[in-house]
């Protein structure tokens, strides 16, 4: 009897730690695929709305950027939020994900100029304001009035594009409570508010 009654222990202990190797086993699948997931989570450059790329759908940016632009290329993934095409070169207002899937702590977003195989980068600010940044010394982006504008009226067809209609556009913009129109460019704030207010 004793040693059946051992005999059983040894087996229940037995049973028992299998049972614990195969959960931890389980566990560390879960993890290393939690770890292997694609991010998808991302923040507008203008807005500030946190969306899931999955769901939201930005235009990609051509391959053109990353290939004058040497700078862009930390971005695994990268989107288009505004675009304008003028005589003399292509402007782009873009964002993305760094190569391990998360946002760059550098900045928000860029403003691209594209003349010929010539790039220029900037803060989007600068040439949505109409000025150009008196901190860069090197090749600044400046922008008619045309193409600053061209560039506000894009965005808004982007974003209503991405979030499929304006409805849902302007729905994500009023949840977002960090966002006031206040820190909106001029010209992206008035076409903006036109925007919103024309049914």
């Amino acid at each position: 009897m004793r040693f059946t009654a051992a005999f059983l222990r040894v087996i229940s202990l037995g049973t028992l730690i299998l049972a614990c190797v195969s959960v931890q086993g389980q566990q560390a699948s879960t993890n290393n695929n939690k770890q292997s997931a694609p991010r998808t989570y991302m923040s507008d450059p203008f807005f500030g709305i946190g969306y899931d790329v999955r769901n939201v759908h930005f235009e990609d940016a051509p391959p053109a950027l990353r290939q004058h632009c040497r700078g862009l290329r930390r971005w695994k993934h990268m989107w288009i939020y505004a675009a304008w095409k003028a005589a003399d070169a292509d402007y782009y207002i873009v964002s993305g994900l760094l190569s391990d899937g998360t946002l760059d702590p550098e900045t928000d977003g860029l403003t691209v100029k594209i003349h010929g195989a010539i790039c220029a980068v900037d803060q989007p600010d600068w040439i949505l304001s109409g000025s150009v940044n008196p901190y860069v010394s090197h090749n600044p982006i400046g922008a008619a009035p045309e193409v600053v504008n061209g560039l506000a009226t894009d965005l808004l067809r982007r974003y209503t594009e991405a979030f499929g209609g304006k409805a849902e556009f302007l729905r994500a913009v009023r949840q977002t409570r960090s966002f006031s129109p206040s820190t909106l460019p001029n010209v992206v704030r008035s076409q903006f508010e036109q925007f919103a207010k024309s049914p």
